[in-house]
């Protein structure tokens, strides 16, 4: 069979599945006869920027180079920046953040102003409990009423579960260029033994990360002075140190903010990068269940190029 054939086939059925990386084994018929196929094939969020963060917007699939494990593969799928984005904002209403409920309110508006038009954007909220204030549409007008609609509420933070159930949200769309983009001091309540904090482990969410094929941009919000002595200096270290490994691991970046007044410049800058996400996808060469680590690097054959995708994923 033909390379060109061959490239075919396994673009088709990159259409057929969920992008997550998985094998697929299909059986085509051809005047050969049935050949059986079986491929792994990976989906990757690939920001590109120049050296001065400003988006190129003109790759080609034959600009990417992709390489797992030193390996060199080969691309079967592309979209460039202006496909729609697939995203769930994640506003964290515990505690401290809850009580400037009207200013995040007013940033999470302009951030939706700041979106494409075809962008797909659900909206969750979350304390104690995670609560779906819309799912996914482009109808920024429904999106805006939903969230001035939001009132404060009492409990305390499970971060890592609603993070969890987002991943959730995101996994049931198959396209590509997903995007999480979570407001939060990121502390939960699982830090104190008499709060009711994530089922989920820190762990857990990473391991979940990886596997999945959206990229985390984690706002992080500086309570620690407004709540000190309700969680220790040690938390909050750790809590800035997890929302940057959920970033580093996902492709993303984690922005901060110490004042309501900064998000919404913030949130201009978490949209400029969404903006700048190009998807593709391989179909990797090593298609061995031993769940191992595969390492993955792209890079682009222009000068003056920073690519930057999650790391990697574990062959399962």
């Amino acid at each position: 069979m033909s390379p060109i054939l061959l490239l075919t086939l396994l673009t088709l059925i990159f259409f057929s599945v969920p992008s997550n990386p998985l094998l697929i084994q299909q059986n085509h018929k051809t005047d050969e006869g049935v050949i059986k196929l079986q491929t792994r094939l990976v989906n990757l969020n690939v920001s590109i920027t120049d050296r001065r963060g400003k988006t190129v917007s003109k790759l080609s699939r034959e600009d990417f180079l992709i390489s797992e494990n030193g390996v060199q593969q080969t691309v079967v799928h592309f979209e460039p920046v202006n496909a729609p984005v697939n995203l769930v904002l994640l506003l964290d209403l515990s505690g401290s953040l809850g009580s400037k409920l009207d200013s995040l309110k007013r940033a999470a508006k302009k951030f939706i102003d700041s979106l494409k038009e075809n962008d797909l954007i659900a909206v969750g909220v979350f304390t104690s409990r995670f609560n779906l204030v819309s799912g996914f549409t482009s109808d920024r007008k429904l999106l805006k009423k939903r969230i001035e609609r939001l009132e404060q509420t009492e409990g305390d933070t499970a971060f890592y579960d609603a993070a969890w159930t987002s991943f959730d949200l995101l996994s049931d769309i198959r396209q590509a260029r997903k995007a999480l983009v979570v407001l939060t001091d990121g502390v939960d309540s699982s830090f104190r033994p008499d709060e009711q904090g994530s089922k989920h482990t820190f762990e857990e969410l990473m391991m979940r990360a990886v596997e999945e094929d959206a990229t985390v941009y984690p706002v992080y919000f500086d309570t620690e002075a407004e709540t000190e002595g309700h969680y220790s200096s040690e938390a909050f270290s750790t809590a800035r140190k997890q929302l940057q490994a959920l970033a580093d691991d996902t492709g993303g970046t984690r922005f901060s903010a110490s004042r309501t007044e900064d998000l919404d410049g913030v949130y201009q800058q978490v949209s400029a990068e969404l903006h700048s996400l190009y998807s593709v996808a391989y179909a990797a060469n090593d298609t061995r269940k031993d769940g191992r680590w595969r390492k993955i690097n792209v890079k682009v054959n222009r000068d003056g190029i920073v690519a930057k995708t999650k790391r990697g994923y574990y062959a399962k």
